[in-house]
């Protein structure tokens, strides 16, 4: 593929799309989101799918990577569906990181899974911003894609197969578990091994707790009813998230699924389609969807649920 020709075709269509949208009768809408993997991508990593009612649709994703042995011209390939939408490439020293942007326009109509992909595993995707920019917009988050965490047993992706099953997986490593039957599951790596939480198809919820070779020690019930997950590392051990009935829920545990607090409802008013927690963090922040919007709430200190603590009293909306 001649990607010099491929660069210039698609910087053609960028300022054809900006020349067309500033002449525009409508001003037409926007759409954003940002994720924060931290972990390899060489396997493809799919935040969303992004739907335009009318015609073609302006891309802006900005990508922050690292390279903890160092990486030398590897390419990472933004896709739209499954056309190529936009590349670039990447040369870090060892832990070296850096800040890239690419810009396409794409056509996606009723919804396109856009997937960011990386030659090798020598990179790590920390972050991905998405803006789209058209009539008629829209990003959308959850169901399949992948979640992933990582420490140092290694980094861990849960995904969903064609079969609706999810697996847990090892970056760099064959190895591999089945963990349940279904779309609803997040991921934590700790020092003591990989958490996965997930719902069955009866949607009852469980933690699932394996070693960093990925075998299971432990299943643990945690309730039912949970359309959407999230879970991450806390100083306490877990805190869990989910969404029941299109309101978000809170409970925390220890590392291995026991001591389950009560689970909370959230006492600030939002509706939510979906939930995240972000990894890496000394406190997880919260992110939820609703309506295709992304909203945040950042933690100003340690937030609890256990001993009858606010959780939105330590939490600030972006």
């Amino acid at each position: 593929m001649d990607y010099g020709k491929l660069a210039y075709i698609k910087s053609q269509e960028i300022e054809e799309y900006l020349r067309l949208r500033a002449t525009a009768p409508e001003s037409g809408t926007s759409a954003s989101a940002s994720f924060y993997p931290h972990s390899a991508f060489d396997g493809g990593y799919e935040p969303c799918t992004l739907s335009a009612a009318k015609g073609n649709a302006g891309l802006s994703v900005a990508v922050a990577v690292s390279a903890p042995l160092g990486a030398q011209a590897v390419k990472v390939r933004l896709y739209c569906g499954e056309k190529l939408a936009a590349y670039v490439t990447v040369t870090l020293p060892q832990n070296g990181s850096g800040r890239y942007y690419l810009l396409a326009s794409v056509t996606p109509g009723s919804g396109e899974k856009l997937r960011l992909a990386a030659e090798t595993n020598e990179l790590l995707l920390d972050e991905i911003s998405v803006l789209a920019q058209g009539s008629g917009v829209k990003l959308t988050t959850g169901g399949g894609g992948y979640k992933c965490d990582s420490c140092g047993g290694g980094t861990f992706t849960v995904n969903e197969n064609s079969r609706g099953y999810i697996i847990l997986s090892k970056c760099g490593e064959d190895a591999s578990a089945t963990v349940s039957h279904g779309s609803v599951f997040d991921v934590a790596a700790t020092e003591t091994g990989v958490k996965v939480l997930c719902s069955d198809d009866n949607r009852n919820l469980w933690g699932v707790c394996y070693d960093f070779e990925l075998n299971e020690l432990s299943r643990v019930f945690l309730g039912d009813g949970a359309a959407r997950v999230a879970l991450a590392k806390s100083a306490g051990g877990l805190f869990l998230a989910c969404v029941r009935g299109r309101k978000l829920y809170f409970a925390e545990c220890d590392e291995n699924f026991l001591g389950l607090t009560e689970w909370v409802p959230a006492n600030f008013e939002a509706e939510a389609d979906d939930v995240f927690l972000s990894k890496q963090t000394d406190f997880p922040a919260l992110f939820f969807s609703r309506n295709g919007t992304l909203y945040a709430k950042i933690p100003k200190e340690a937030f609890s649920v256990r001993d009858g603590v606010s959780v939105s009293l330590s939490l600030e909306l972006l």
